[in-house]
């Protein structure tokens, strides 16, 4: 076959393969980039963790505060739905009781959202009855159940 300078020249000539590979490869870097940024500046909402114990919620209650008009100890203040029934009850004790943190069981919002209402894992494994507490400090629960006190009792100060 004879020497032709086009055909030759044809099939030496560049195709951008190699530049066509590059590009569809940068593309799709470009889309994982901007999906990683997107994902990154809403990292926030996305690592949010909720512990369902009683470590590290600083939302303390305050005895001294009462969540209704009259003292927690004569009227029924904290009220929240556990297990679909509603439960309204009075405050039980004037000092914090001493819990571990990591055994006292988150079991539902009370009904301000201001407060988790707690329980002892005991309780949910069947072990003990089931009692209900709010948070005070650290390691520190007052309970709330059914009426204890009259209103002719006189309150501690502070309560």
């Amino acid at each position: 076959m004879p020497y032709e300078p086009d055909q030759v020249n044809r099939e030496n000539a560049p195709r951008s393969t190699p530049a066509r590979y590059l590009f569809a490869f940068a593309a799709a870097l470009a889309v994982v980039f901007v999906s990683a940024r997107i994902d990154w500046s809403r990292r926030a909402d996305l690592e949010a963790t909720e512990y369902p114990t009683g470590l590290g919620d600083g939302a303390y209650y305050d005895p001294a505060v009462s969540m209704g008009t009259e003292p927690d100890i004569w009227a029924p203040n904290l009220k929240f739905t556990y297990q679909g029934e509603d439960h309204a009850l009075y405050r039980r004790t004037f000092g914090g009781i001493e819990k571990d943190d990591g055994s006292m069981i988150a079991v539902a919002p009370e009904s301000t959202g201001r407060y988790r209402v707690y329980t002892e894992r005991a309780a949910l494994e069947g072990e003990t009855e089931v009692r209900f507490f709010l948070k005070v400090e650290e390691g520190a629960y007052i309970e709330f159940g059914d009426r204890k006190y009259q209103k002719d009792r006189e309150l501690p100060p502070g309560h």
